[in-house]
C-alpha cells in the first residue's frame, strides 16, 4: 500500500481536511480525511449498509435521513471543541470506511471512546488498518487524550486480532452483552494506552 502523508498541524483541524492518500491493496486510491458536513449521506449510507449485516455492530438500527445530516453536524462541533474526532476513508467519492473516538466526560475526560467501521466490500484493503492508524494518532495528538477504550463482540475474532495489533488489551469481559437472533453473545471491553 503506498502512503502519501500529508504534513499538517494536528492541533488545528478542519472538516474536510486531507490526512494522507493511499493506494490500497488492490490499487485503488482512497482519501482519509477528517469528516464534513456534506458526508452526512454517506456516512449513514456507510452506517446503515453495516447495520444490515446484523453482525458485529452494536448499533441494531439503521440511521433515518432526518437524523444523519443533524449527527454529523453535532459531531463536528464536538470535534471543534476537542470532544471528538472523526475520520472516513473515500474511494471514487464513496464513503468506505469511519473512525471516530469521543472523549469521556468527568474525571474519565482522559479517556476516549473509540469505534471503526469498513464497508464489507472493502474489508481485506488495510483500509481499517490506516483508519486505526490515523484516529489513534488524533487520539493522542489532537484530542491529548492518555487512553482509548472499545467493545467488542467476543466472537468476533479477528477483529479482536486487529485491536490486538494494534496494542489494545483485554480489560472485561461482559456475558451476555448482546441478544442478537435469540442468541446471547459476550462482550470484550479492550483498552490501548496512549502514553
Amino acid at each position: 500500500m503506498t502512503n502519501q502523508n500529508s504534513k499538517l498541524n494536528k492541533s488545528k483541524l478542519k472538516p474536510g481536511q486531507v490526512l494522507k492518500r493511499i493506494i490500497s491493496k488492490n490499487g485503488k486510491e482512497v482519501i482519509i480525511k477528517i469528516v464534513e458536513q456534506s458526508d452526512w449521506r454517506g456516512l449513514m449510507h456507510l452506517v446503515n449498509s453495516v447495520v444490515e449485516e446484523k453482525r458485529f455492530l452494536r448499533r441494531n438500527k439503521k440511521v433515518k435521513a432526518n437524523k444523519g445530516k443533524e449527527i454529523v453536524k453535532k459531531e463536528i462541533e464536538a470535534m471543534k471543541e476537542k470532544k471528538r474526532i472523526n475520520i472516513c476513508a473515500i474511494s471514487n467519492s464513496r464513503i468506505i470506511g469511519h473512525a471516530g473516538v469521543e472523549r469521556k466526560k468527568g474525571f474519565s475526560s482522559h479517556i476516549g471512546k473509540l469505534g471503526i467501521i469498513i464497508d464489507k466490500n472493502f474489508r481485506e484493503e488495510r483500509i481499517g488498518t490506516e483508519l486505526m492508524g490515523e484516529v489513534l494518532k488524533l487520539a493522542k495528538d489532537f484530542l491529548k487524550l492518555k487512553m482509548v477504550v472499545l467493545g467488542v463482540f467476543e466472537v468476533n475474532k479477528r477483529a479482536i486480532q486487529f485491536y490486538k495489533k494494534f496494542g489494545f488489551k483485554n480489560y472485561g469481559k461482559m456475558p451476555k452483552a448482546f441478544l442478537i437472533k435469540n442468541k446471547y453473545i459476550n462482550g470484550l471491553e479492550m483498552y490501548k494506552d496512549l502514553s
